[in-house]
């Protein structure tokens, strides 16, 4: 029997635009950290963020604290004020209904006074580098697509947090995509597989996320990215990460596989050859429901 007819591979992306998508993708991996050092400072200053929000580094978060980077400040905020807060350049209001939840959370706070005014600094001097690095994000992903033009890229960016770095990533580390055989070796390849530990007793429904050490580091770094802008802009992204969040995994756990949840998607539309839709087109291809 002759041999099935080979795709033509299609090119992936040029070296300059392998070098722009690194760079931009070194800029996010920045804006992570800080992140993280945010997340720290809420976690001293004011620990109850969490309860008005899943993910208290989020864009409306960090509009509240743009206002009032600690509790101790949301507390002394009339509410009206503070439901006036937005996003650096307009766009959504926080609201009263949110502001008042704030504030009346802000007055009972856990936080030490004593480090109140150090924390405030900081938080001041870490949104204005978040800031500063959403900047050159936007003007580094403009220059990935200006150098980023194949069909498949643009296939790939009709994924929702999908912008032309993160295309240009993921056509240049995962390169062929014929060389997996199935989702899995691709799962193994990136290093998202999950490697679950449990934290309590037998059977109890609290694990940790451990990711592999293994896979390939620029892969994951833009899968995070992924799951991360998806929580609040990809419907099959948000609805996985609330029901891992319902079957008890921890909010970083459900984030795990919410990248290999955006990994699946990447497959599903690399292989099925069509743009994104919430609802898969190829069930037995696309790899959405995983």
């Amino acid at each position: 029997m002759a041999d099935e007819p080979r795709i033509a591979a299609e090119p992936l992306a040029s070296a300059e635009a392998r070098e722009a998508a690194r760079f931009a993708m070194r800029l996010v991996e920045d804006q992570s950290r800080v992140l993280n050092r945010i997340q720290r400072l809420i976690d001293l200053g004011f620990p109850e963020l969490a309860q008005a929000y899943d993910d208290p580094t989020c864009v409306s978060a960090l509009a509240v604290l743009r206002a009032a980077p600690t509790a101790a400040v949301a507390a002394r905020k009339r509410s009206a004020t503070l439901a006036r807060a937005s996003r650096p350049g307009g766009g959504r209001r926080i609201g009263q209904r949110k502001a008042d939840e704030i504030v009346a959370l802000a007055r009972d706070t856990i936080a030490p006074p004593e480090l109140e005014r150090q924390i405030a600094f900081e938080m001041e001097l870490l949104i204005e580098q978040h800031d500063t690095l959403e900047r050159q994000i936007a003007r580094a992903e403009a220059r990935v697509a200006e150098v980023l033009d194949s069909e498949l890229a643009r296939r790939l960016r009709t994924i929702p947090g999908v912008g032309p770095a993160i295309a240009a990533t993921l056509l240049t580390e995962i390169g062929d995509i014929r060389r997996f055989s199935d989702l899995d070796q691709l799962v193994a390849y990136a290093g998202v597989h999950p490697a679950e530990k449990s934290s309590g007793q037998k059977g109890g429904p609290e694990t940790s996320w451990e990711m592999s050490k293994t896979g390939n580091a620029h892969l994951r770094a833009a899968l995070y990215r992924m799951a991360l802008v998806g929580l609040q802009h990809n419907p099959v992204i948000r609805d996985h990460y609330a029901r891992k969040r319902s079957e008890g995994k921890s909010k970083m756990n459900a984030l795990g596989h919410c990248m290999k949840k955006a990994l699946a998607l990447v497959w599903g539309i690399w292989r099925g050859e069509h743009d994104f839709t919430p609802d898969p087109p190829r069930p037995l291809t696309s790899g959405y429901g995983t």
